[in-house]
Formats: structure tokens, sequence, C-alpha cells
């Protein structure tokens, strides 16, 4: 049975797990695995290493958070499967350490959504034992996380965490705009600032703009014109579009080329 260490704070010692503790649980792969602290020689990855305790003979590693810190609203444990990750769970199997003081009786299930964590729900959990939390409905997050709602006597140690995970997909980004074929141009932009700016442009574009120079030079039209940024669109946008000021403008050079 895992020892317990008592060194003015209560401390679970961690004992390297021996063959008899069974692996009962998918480990998930990529991603990672998160809490809110830890204990000397704990980390959030023995909590999701899939493997339950089945006896008491079993020396199953643990996560632990942690001491001489408030748990209720505070102590968690949970996992990041990152931003390129979707993951589907329906059912969570939580296994809390059997050592009286170091369960909590109830918990907030969290998801990851858009890089905020919202509730899912409060479950009872059994204390120093297994429980099976049931979600209403197969849910698809970025990261899972249980929250402690109640308070332990000494710390709060976790043995393993199942997510139970239905189903991992890879978002798809949102198709980037392309460059017509034919004529194109470097245009560079350097501002009275001495910021330098260069697009690659259809000539198309390219001819929009010198338009709206000469005309706005004359003192007519907007004072601002909008450019496309075709070839330095990064990230999740389906557009990306800079504004340049006329007043703004020191000199502009056009670099003319052919595409297939």
């Amino acid at each position: 049975m895992k020892k317990i260490c008592i060194i003015f704070s209560f401390l679970l010692a961690f004992v390297v797990f021996q063959a008899s503790a069974i692996s009962a649980a998918v480990a998930p792969s990529g991603g990672t695995a998160i809490s809110s602290s830890n204990a000397p020689n704990t980390k959030p990855e023995y909590a999701f290493d899939g493997i339950f305790k089945k006896s008491s003979d079993d020396n199953a590693p643990f996560w632990q958070s942690a001491p001489n810190k408030s748990t209720k609203g505070n102590a968690y444990i949970g996992y990041d499967f990152g931003l390129d990750k979707e993951v589907t769970v329906s059912q969570i199997t939580v296994q809390q350490h059997p050592t009286a003081g170091f369960s909590v009786s109830s918990v907030i299930v969290q998801k990851l959504i858009n890089g905020q964590w919202e509730d899912v729900g409060t479950y009872d959990v059994k204390m120093y034992d297994t429980t099976i939390i049931n979600l209403p409905q197969p849910i698809t997050a970025q990261g899972w996380r249980l929250m402690a709602n109640s308070n332990v006597l000494y710390e709060w140690a976790v043995i393993e965490v199942d997510l139970g995970i239905q189903d991992i997909t890879t978002p798809i980004e949102p198709e980037q705009p392309s460059q017509p074929a034919g004529k194109h141009a470097f245009l560079v932009v350097t501002m009275t600032t001495g910021m330098v700016k260069e697009y690659d442009l259809p000539m198309s574009d390219v001819n929009a703009f010198l338009n709206w120079y000469d005309v706005r030079d004359t003192g007519i039209g907007p004072s601002k014109f909008a450019i496309n940024k075709y070839s330095n669109n990064k990230g999740p946008f389906s557009k990306r579009t800079d504004y340049v000021i006329f007043d703004k403008i020191l000199t502009f050079e056009v670099s003319e080329y052919t595409t297939n």
C-alpha cells in the first residue's frame, strides 16, 4: 500500500508501481497533463498513465496537490490535447487515493473551449474509491479537467483519470485566399515612421493602390487604402487586411513579376 510521510505538512510519498498494478484505461496520446500544483515527487502525468489501483498491494503512481493550499475551487487535475485537437468525451472515471484525508467529495468537470475553461457540471465522487461520471451528452473540447469542489484534511491525491475518449479530431482551418495567376508585384511601402511594409499582390491590386494614391494626392478620396494580405494570412482567419494611411506614406516601390 502506498506509504504516507508526515513531516510538518502531510505528504503522500511516491512509490514506484509494481507489476501488480494492472493497466485498465487508455492513456491519452499527445497533449499535456495539467494540474494546479504538485506535491514533491508527484506529477500530473501519473494520473493519466492508464494504471488503476486494483488492490491494497498495488503501488500505482498517483498525482497529489501541493501541501498547505486550499483545494476547493483551486486544486485541479486535467489534460490539454492542444490547439490542433478536439476530443469528444461522454464519461470520465476518476480513482482517488484510498488513504483517509486525501479525497474530495465533489468535483466540477470543466472543458477547454477557445482558451477558456467552462463548467460542464458538478458531480459527487466516492471518497477513497473509484467513480464513473456520466456527462449529460457527448461533449467535444480541446481539454478537460476536474476541479476540487470540497476541501480535504491534507492534500488531494488522484491515482487515475480515464477520460473515456470517444473521438479525436483535428479542426479544419479555413481555406486561405489565394492569389490569382498572372502578373504580380511586390509593393514596398516606406512609412514616415521608418517602418517598411511589403506586400505580394496581383497587379490589379497594385494598380488600384496607384490609382488611389494619385487621386488622393489631389485631395480627393479616402485617406486610407485597404490591402489584402494574400501571402501573409497566418492563423485561423478567413481574410486579413492591412490599411495604409496616405499622409503616413514616405515612398513606395513596385517590382513586377509573372506567375503561371
